[in-house]
């Protein structure tokens, strides 16, 4: 009986959470428009930056993005506002340099002998 009754509680919970993210996708089809609002202290290119320094080999726009709008997914987070900070950290502060085409590692700062 206490088996079966903390299954259908747990099995409530489910299709609560389940209705909970239908509302949510729901409410970005029907309301497109809507203005993400990032909170203040957020940086993409902090984000971005922060990912590339966690993989030292060197990591694809595609691998940041999927780890960026898995971990911020009502953010807006896109591959062109990845590729705008990853050109901005290149080109502009030079933390990142190119592995590969598409593949990003950070600049190893040590010096050299």
């Amino acid at each position: 009986m206490k088996k079966d009754t903390s299954e259908k509680l747990r099995r409530i919970l489910e299709i609560k959470e389940s209705i909970a993210k239908l509302e949510n996708e729901l409410e970005l089809i029907l309301n497109p428009e809507k203005a993400v609002i990032l909170p203040p202290d957020f940086s993409i290119n902090e984000e971005v930056l922060g990912v590339v320094k966690s993989s030292p080999t060197g990591i694809t726009i595609k691998e940041i993005t999927v780890i960026l709008t898995n971990k911020y997914p009502h953010f807006g987070i896109d591959r062109q506002k990845i590729s705008s900070a990853l050109i901005y950290l290149k080109s502009g502060k030079k933390l990142i340099e190119s592995v590969s085409r598409g593949k990003y590692k950070k600049i190893d700062s040590s010096p050299t002998v």
